[in-house]
């Protein structure tokens, strides 16, 4: 039997457009994070272990961590955990800054180090540096731990100048500890789709979305394996838009998202719930779909918010396991130019 609300299930049986999703909204105001940390952007998170954790992307500290003064005062990926959506706590050094939460190889430290400063100890290319940029976070406590989607890249100098290399999942045994990386990537940029925008758990299956984003569309395609099969790549299959198959390029597109994305199911709306910052722009949009292959409905801006000095607000991301529906908080990153910037909280009424 179809999950349904009863608003949206009357208006697509009358033929209508859909009502709309969210009644009000009100803004909360900045994140508030250890003194240390001068800005981060992300912001996926779950309920695990009692804590609502988060995890970040890059972070820029106020003063180097211990690990030395040299590039250490930019960390690749960084975690921590909120009681209420404002205030963060998490795991610090002896200096008071979070640690890299994704640990790097022996050859892509050698590889960041080398390119550090200009001039740079590998002569050319300067600047250059991998980053792991975590994802998803998928509590899995039937296997006694959580799996964290990241993105492998190289960065450079310049605002949005990376390239990607693949995806892939790491375990996390609690938020203390650090999350294990396993041999290589799971996923291939080039070969498979850029799985990670957003995931979710149905029925024991582990669903994984693929947003490219090209010429300001983010088309996005579906994948899914058993959730204690998620480390095996031959587990993994691909929604053609009839049926899950191996071949990854014949996935299809579901509908156009964001890079990043939080999809959870609504009981108050009766569906699954896609929330995502509008690519290039200072909007807030959803979607919802009875399955999390779709059908999904059409847009809906959900909220505004204030144009940063320079490029565009990004990382919408819903926050259910801090919220009591109606209300859903949702977080988002204004750049306010340089290395500045600012996360913020929202609180939308669903209606």
């Amino acid at each position: 039997m179809r999950r349904c609300g009863p608003l949206i299930a009357l208006a697509l049986a009358c033929g209508k457009a859909p009502a709309p999703l969210v009644a009000s909204v009100r803004d909360l105001g900045a994140l508030t994070f250890p003194t240390a940390v001068r800005t981060r952007d992300g912001g996926y998170s779950a309920q695990w272990a009692g804590k609502s954790v988060w995890v970040f992307g890059d972070t820029i500290l106020r003063t180097p961590g211990e690990d030395g003064p040299s590039g250490a005062s930019w960390r690749s990926s960084t975690a921590g955990w909120t009681p209420d959506g404002l205030i963060f706590d998490g795991p610090r050094d002896s200096k008071g800054a979070p640690p890299e939460l994704l640990p790097f190889t022996d050859s892509e430290t050698k590889f960041n180090a080398d390119h550090r400063g200009s001039p740079c100890a590998a002569g050319s290319d300067c600047g250059a540096r991998f980053a792991l940029w975590p994802g998803p976070l998928i509590p899995d406590p039937d296997r006694g731990r959580a799996l964290l989607f990241f993105a492998k890249l190289v960065a450079r100098p310049g605002a949005f100048n990376f390239t990607g290399i693949g995806a892939s999942i790491a375990t996390w045994e609690a938020p203390e500890k650090q999350p294990q990386r396993g041999a290589g990537l799971l996923f291939e940029d080039g070969k498979d789709p850029p799985i990670g925008a957003a995931a979710l758990v149905d029925a024991g299956q582990l669903y994984a979305y693929a947003c490219g984003c090209a010429n300001l569309a983010c088309p996005c395609s579906l994948a899914r394996a058993a959730l204690a099969d998620a480390l095996d790549r031959s587990r993994w299959t691909f929604w053609d838009g009839a049926a899950f198959q191996a071949d990854a390029g014949r996935a299809a597109r579901v509908f156009d998202g964001a890079p990043m994305m939080s999809i959870h199911f609504s009981a108050r709306l009766g569906r699954w719930l896609a929330v995502y910052s509008t690519p290039v722009g200072n909007t807030i949009e959803a979607r919802t779909a009875l399955r999390p292959e779709g059908p999904w409905s059409d847009a809906q801006v959900v909220a505004q918010t204030p144009a940063p000095p320079e490029n565009w607000n990004y990382a919408g991301l819903a926050h259910p396991e801090l919220s009591t529906e109606p209300a859903l908080l949702v977080s988002y990153y204004r750049p306010l130019g340089g290395f500045d910037g600012e996360m913020r909280l929202l609180e939308l009424k669903l209606r």
